[in-house]
């Protein structure tokens, strides 16, 4: 059988046969063009589109957007001299920064009825424009008004005129005495911030506080042993900020030192215990002394018969008293006999050295007795003299020291 069509029809569709011509002479055949069942249907010929990827870079113009027709065999791609009708589309949200999809726009099978168009989805990326965030250093005394974080844009014109950058810098503390990084914050690409932009952030610059300066004029203290006691002083130079005072207190050369001596007024602890302040003195000659605390001791009378052993000697703090839990030392005396008598209890020494130049000198006066008693060689009577008077000068010099 031969089937014959109009030629003139060459799109999808079907169409009727004009005529069929059989050669075979053992049949008769009949022909109906307006037969359902004889019909010509051209189909549409598959053709595949891929979308080109596109980049440009946020501030730049968009390219315009292109496709690629895969290559014709011979029964798909497109035919002959035929092109495709429509264009992919790219919604790039107003042109930000980021990836978008490039689709089938109006490239579709309705605008090209004689092809089937198998469509492969592209990518435009808008890249971000690199701006460089340095901080600028800031410098302050405490007590000084803090100051706002600013910084610099490199290169200059990164950012759009029509833009700004979207966040802030962030330092830990603008109020007391440091040196504080100055960090990023939310100056960054977070939570959709700054999208157009690619931030690199500088991390070496800091916000410095200063120390504030004081200057404190101490009084003079003179005291007694065991008082308490406090160094007032005054501020000369500089001044305290808002509500704050000034911690710890003076102290003296001594350190801790307690003991009756002539000390000079020293910084203390003003320093140690505020951080934000250098706190130094007017006069570093200021005198603290801590004089000797008086008291009276009173001997108690002791009684014993002729022969008895010695009594020891006692006695009562009977006016002052004793601080940070002293002791007295030292034994209290008696003057020299042993016949019935009255004899007078006296201080004594405090000292074991003190207590051996009394010794020597109890015996130094026995010695002394002796130069006027007969039968004593002249010799002897030098050497006893010398030895008193090297005695009492030993004496002298330890009462001087005591």
């Amino acid at each position: 059988l031969t089937y014959e069509r109009d030629l003139d029809n060459k799109n999808v569709g079907i169409y009727d046969l004009i005529s069929v011509s059989c050669n075979n002479a053992n049949y008769i055949y009949s022909f109906s063009g307006n037969s359902n069942i004889n019909k010509f249907e051209i189909l549409r010929r598959n053709v595949y589109v891929s979308a080109d990827d596109k980049e440009s870079t946020y501030s730049e113009s968009l390219k315009s957007l292109s496709y690629t027709v895969q290559g014709t065999t011979q029964n798909e791609g497109l035919f002959g001299t035929d092109t495709l009708i429509g264009d992919v589309a790219c919604d790039t949200e107003e042109n930000y920064a980021g990836s978008y999809v490039i689709t089938i726009g109006t490239l579709t099978n309705e605008n090209n009825p004689n092809y089937n168009i198998i469509f492969t989805n592209g990518t435009y990326v808008i890249k971000q424009i690199e701006v460089t965030i340095t901080p600028n250093n800031i410098v302050l005394e405490y007590g000084d008004d803090p100051q706002d974080l600013t910084y610099e844009i490199s290169p200059l014109d990164a950012v759009l005129s029509t833009d700004s950058l979207e966040g802030e810098l962030y330092v830990a503390d603008k109020e007391n005495v440091g040196i504080y990084p100055i960090e990023q914050g939310t100056l960054n690409n977070e939570d959709g911030r700054n999208r157009n932009y690619k931030i690199i952030f500088i991390t070496t610059s800091t916000y410095t506080i200063n120390i504030r300066q004081l200057v404190v004029l101490p009084e003079e203290v003179h005291i007694v042993y065991g008082e308490e006691y406090t160094i007032n002083y005054t501020i000369v130079e500089g001044s305290l900020i808002n509500d704050d005072i000034l911690l710890g207190k003076l102290g003296h050369s001594g350190g801790n030192s307690k003991n009756v001596g002539e000390y000079k007024v020293t910084i203390g602890t003003l320093n140690s215990e505020n951080p934000n302040y250098n706190v130094t003195l007017a006069n570093n000659n200021i005198g603290f002394s801590i004089t000797k605390r008086p008291l009276t001791i009173t001997a108690r009378d002791v009684e014993q018969e002729y022969g008895a052993n010695g009594k020891p000697l006692s006695y009562d703090i009977t006016s002052g008293n004793l601080v940070y839990n002293d002791t007295l030392s030292g034994v209290l005396r008696r003057t020299n006999g042993y016949a019935v008598g009255v004899y007078t209890i006296y201080q004594g020494k405090c000292f074991f050295a003190i207590i051996f130049i009394e010794f020597l000198s109890f015996w130094a006066d026995s010695w002394n007795d002796a130069l006027h008693t007969q039968g004593v060689s002249s010799w002897a009577k030098r050497r006893i003299s010398y030895f008193k008077k090297e005695i009492l000068r030993l004496r002298l010099r330890m009462t001087r020291a005591q």
